[in-house]
């Protein structure tokens, strides 16, 4: 007898879920790595200048380079000069020069023959080295910017000169660190033929003032200090004028 087909279902049981893997191109069975995340920029934040305020060296620094930032930028727009800078330079590498190249010519002669050319350049190194010496306390001094710039007013050509110096000290006996600084400027027409006004100004602040007690610099108080110098000497100047704070 045939055995009669049974109409029963066949009880469900899910099958495993099914997953695509695309193998890399050069046969390994490393799984293929997630796209890279986006990573949004963020804004930079403002400029902060650290530094460690015992040190009188580097509080003067960065004092120095604040104001140099002032006057070469909108709207004081100087063009500074390296005149200073290019001497020192010319006289240090000169002096360089002169020692390496006879101390190289010497080793290829002989040491009595060599004995009055290094003589000689010796007696050039430190003759180089003393006028750099000189020209660096007695014609530079405490200089820290000069620069120069020409504008249109009322239909006339006026060039302005500016000199700045800046020192630091520690007077008895309250021993509180100052930031002096003594600015000279001068605006005339024609060439410089006319001179309009002349002004010398010196104003002393503590370094306190624009130093907080972690040493974060205050550079926008820095600025709006010597921009009211800077000012007040354009707008008050007088043939020979001199005043101080």
């Amino acid at each position: 007898m045939a055995k009669k087909r049974s109409n029963a279902a066949a009880p469900f049981s899910p099958s495993p879920p099914t997953t695509t893997s695309i193998a890399p191109a050069n046969g390994s069975s490393t799984p293929p790595l997630p796209p890279p995340a986006i990573v949004l920029p963020t804004p930079e934040p403002g400029a902060v200048v650290k530094i460690n305020k015992l040190n009188l060296s580097e509080v003067k620094g960065a004092f120095d380079e604040a104001i140099k930032k002032l006057l070469t930028s909108p709207p004081q727009s100087y063009t500074q000069s390296h005149r200073h800078q290019d001497v020192k330079l010319a006289l240090g590498w000169s002096s360089c020069l002169i020692a390496l190249g006879t101390v190289g010519w010497s080793t290829r002669v002989e040491w009595e023959e060599s004995k009055r050319p290094l003589t000689i350049a010796v007696a050039l190194y430190l003759i180089l080295s003393t006028i750099q010496w000189i020209y660096s306390t007695y014609v530079e001094k405490d200089s820290i910017f000069v620069g120069r710039r020409k504008a249109l007013v009322d239909g006339r050509i006026e060039t302005s000169n500016i000199s700045i110096a800046a020192k630091t000290s520690l007077p008895k006996p309250a021993r509180v660190p100052i930031y002096t600084i003594t600015l000279s400027s001068s605006r005339s027409t024609n060439a410089g033929k006319s001179l309009l006004a002349r002004v010398s100004l010196s104003s002393s602040r503590p370094i306190g003032e624009f130093v907080d007690a972690s040493g974060v610099v205050d550079l926008r108080g820095i600025e709006d200090w010597v921009e009211g110098l800077v000012d007040q000497g354009n707008t008050n100047g007088e043939v020979g004028g001199s005043k101080s704070d």
